[in-house]
């Protein structure tokens, strides 16, 4: 068996490149849905420069290179077909991680390559990040990044709700769904 087929990601990768362009006409014909896309991508940017600001993205980037820590081997295990499908209406390349076999498979060359993460890899902070990041840095990046979970699973649920209520039970395989 190819390593393909052994690993999981893979297959959730091709069943949310199969989806994505049947989910693009939920987007296009919906304006909550729009409001949506576009309210996760101004937090996750507010999100994003937090994180910067405060070093945080440096020490996440370093640890997940090191194949240890929050960004493990099988983290992307926790990744369903939904939030694939966000991130690639946002633009992500889904083939552009697996550069370490002990890491997780979307950590790249510059640590995780998604846009929008799942819970756990959000709301997850180690203790290295709490020994070297002063606490009220901390609570900033956790209230943003909040805001994003919350607007990511109104978004997450409108995709499985389509998927479920527009998308032929013959269009879509079992494992799809």
């Amino acid at each position: 068996m190819s390593e393909t087929l052994k690993n999981p990601i893979s297959v959730k990768i091709g069943q949310s490149i199969s989806l994505y362009g049947r989910i693009t006409e939920l987007i296009e014909n919906n304006d909550e849905a729009k409001w949506l896309i576009q309210e996760l991508n101004n937090l996750v940017d507010e999100s994003e420069s937090i994180r910067q600001m405060i070093g945080m993205a440096k020490e996440c980037e370093d640890c997940s290179m090191s194949g240890s820590g929050c960004c493990g081997k099988d983290m992307e295990n926790h990744y369903g077909v939904e939030i694939l499908i966000i991130n690639l209406l946002m633009g992500v390349n889904l083939f552009k991680g697996g550069h370490n076999k002990d890491s997780c498979y979307f950590v790249g060359e510059g640590g995780c390559i998604l846009r929008v993460r799942e819970v756990i890899c959000v709301n997850y902070l180690c203790n290295r990040i709490y020994s070297r990041i002063p606490l009220k840095n901390i609570i900033l990046f956790q209230e943003v990044s909040g805001r994003g979970l919350d607007t990511l699973f109104y978004l997450e649920e409108k995709i499985k709700n389509y998927i479920l209520c527009k998308i032929p039970e013959n269009a879509v395989s079992h494992e799809e769904k």
